[in-house]
């Protein structure tokens, strides 16, 4: 049986829920089919990527996790075979 760890701080517990809506895909989740990221983006090139990625993430964290805030910057970076990673700031408000 899952259990959270009881002795999280309240910033901890915001970036492990962050964390978890960033892992969850669009239709995932079966009584919120919105909750999470659309795959939508994975033929678009780097740039249509990182605008409709960032403004997806930060609409989806204002509704479900309105605690965080993620800055806006360089979060996504692609290597030579076009592969990409994500890094965001959590802020806590």
């Amino acid at each position: 049986m899952f259990k959270w760890d009881s002795n999280l701080s309240e910033s901890e517990r915001i970036k492990k829920n962050v964390l978890n809506l960033l892992n969850i895909r669009k239709n995932e989740v079966c009584f919120d089919r919105d909750m999470g990221v659309s795959a939508d983006y994975i033929d678009k090139t780097e740039n249509k990527i990182t605008s409709l990625m960032l403004t997806e993430i930060q609409e989806m964290l204002s509704e479900k996790e309105p605690r965080a805030a993620v800055s806006v910057g360089n979060l996504i970076t692609f290597n030579e075979n076009g592969e990409y990673s994500f890094k965001a700031v959590i802020s806590s408000v």
